[in-house]
């Protein structure tokens, strides 16, 4: 379950992180570091969880509500992210948030299936499908979608970013 958790603090570290406006600064800003601070169970179907993003940000501060990420192995839907507060990101500069929600297994799968992952994981089986609503200090908004985007691909750019600025 845990590193199920973590597949989900990672997708939405990304999706956090890829969510805002002037482009040439928003290609600068990358992820610094996640940390599940806490992980809670609700009934057998759901667990609230709260991760610290370390979030390097160059760019204008910005505001990101309404984050709701799925995560799929295969094609099937494993379960969905929904997050319980928005993240204020302030601009210019590096800074750790903390990213709350709640996430919910989809119909069909088990706990223990989840589990079961863990032993046989495979980071190219897996893709995620996001939407986020960011608000810039001015009010203008928008919400930005995208599907079924690999998981892999997401995590490559942030290594390659980082790899760069060595």
């Amino acid at each position: 379950m845990k590193r199920f958790l973590t597949i989900f603090a990672l997708a939405l570290a990304c999706v956090v992180t890829s969510c805002t406006g002037d482009i040439t600064k928003v290609k600068q800003m990358h992820l610094t570091s996640y940390k599940i601070v806490s992980i809670s169970p609700v009934g057998l179907r759901g667990v609230d969880i709260a991760v610290d993003l370390g979030i390097d940000n160059p760019a204008i501060q910005f505001n990101v509500s309404d984050i709701n990420v799925e995560l799929f192995r295969l094609g099937k839907s494993l379960g969905t992210f929904v997050n319980s507060e928005d993240i204020l990101v302030k601009g210019n500069t590096v800074g750790t948030y903390r990213l709350s929600g709640r996430v919910a297994l989809s119909e069909g799968v088990s706990v223990l299936s989840v589990l079961g992952l863990a032993t046989k994981f495979d980071m190219d089986e897996f893709t995620i499908s996001y939407s986020a609503k960011v608000t810039l200090k001015s009010g203008l908004h928008t919400t930005l979608s995208e599907k079924n985007v690999p998981l892999r691909e997401l995590l490559e750019d942030d290594t390659k970013d980082d790899k760069k600025k060595k």
